[in-house]
């Protein structure tokens, strides 16, 4: 069957791959199987949504959408890299949360995840310009659910990071090519 890309951080997950970013990686539970397959064994992963083999107290101890979740969880971990699914997950609050942080640094964004480095181990990659007109510039032409899912996520990420005009911007667009997005 495949895996369907745009569902699962698979540029975020190259991105680490190629640089190694140290770990360990605060990742959602839902990923975890993504990143045992590409990442594994260099990275130890929390958990993978297999609820037969974590049960649901681990799924419910690992899920950490919130910065004061997060907080519970990196004191026990010890995270120096996060990845965050904002396509799959609103990941808003803890995304602004880390960008805000001076401690952490955005490394690498695309289409639907962001990875964010500790700041101290961030000589790996330079921050993202969040003001370059280039970041997530355009999206294909084709009409389908990759792309308005695609343009949905760039919005939550912009927005999320309080650039409210490229949010705007990025959702006039989606409503006018996808006027179900409209409601």
């Amino acid at each position: 069957m495949g895996v369907m890309e745009i569902m699962q951080p698979a540029g975020a997950t190259r991105w680490i791959a190629e640089h190694h970013p140290p770990g360990p990686i605060f990742h959602s539970f839902i990923d975890g199987g993504y990143l045992i397959w590409h990442l594994y064994p260099e990275y130890q992963i929390l958990g993978d949504g297999r609820l037969e083999v974590y049960g649901v107290e681990r799924r419910l101890e690992l899920n950490a959408e919130r910065p004061q979740g997060f907080r519970v969880l990196d004191k026990k971990y010890h995270f120096n890299t996060a990845l965050l699914n904002f396509g799959r997950i609103d990941f808003s609050e803890l995304l602004w949360y880390l960008h805000k942080r001076p401690e952490w640094r955005l490394v690498f964004v695309d289409d639907i995840a962001a990875v964010f480095v500790r700041a101290d181990r961030s000589a790996i990659a330079a921050e993202v310009d969040l003001t370059d007109p280039q970041l997530l510039r355009s999206t294909n032409s084709e009409h389908s659910v990759s792309d308005a899912y695609r343009r949905k996520a760039r919005h939550r990420f912009f927005k999320a990071l309080k650039r409210h005009r490229r949010a705007r911007t990025i959702w006039k667009q989606m409503v006018r090519d996808y006027p179900e997005f409209q409601n």
